[in-house]
């Protein structure tokens, strides 16, 4: 059995388990590769779970905005207070703005 598939077995797991679960696999593997995340975040956000905007996400704006049920209305306030899009940068156009 691969790491996916003992992590989606994983998911049938409480919320504590597979917290747990999750930092087991983590710390038993420090070197995992960006691949290996990109597929951790696809098998998890399908199950509704939100990255942490703090780290590093592959998900881009079309993935991510069913996750926030605002986020239009987010991107409307941010074109109406920044017009010239003097704040944005690639990260927020990957991620937000799409």
């Amino acid at each position: 059995m691969g790491l996916f598939d003992k992590f989606k077995a994983g998911l049938q797991k409480t919320h504590s388990k597979l917290t747990h679960e999750i930092k087991r696999i983590v710390t038993r593997s420090p070197k995992l590769e960006g691949a290996t995340l990109e597929e951790l975040e696809a098998a998890l956000i399908p199950l509704g779970a939100k990255p942490h905007w703090g780290k590093v996400i592959h998900a881009d704006a079309a993935t991510l905005a069913p996750l926030y049920p605002r986020m239009a209305d987010f991107r409307s306030c941010a074109l109406r207070c920044d017009p010239e899009r003097k704040f944005r940068n690639a990260y927020l156009e990957k991620h937000i703005f799409g």
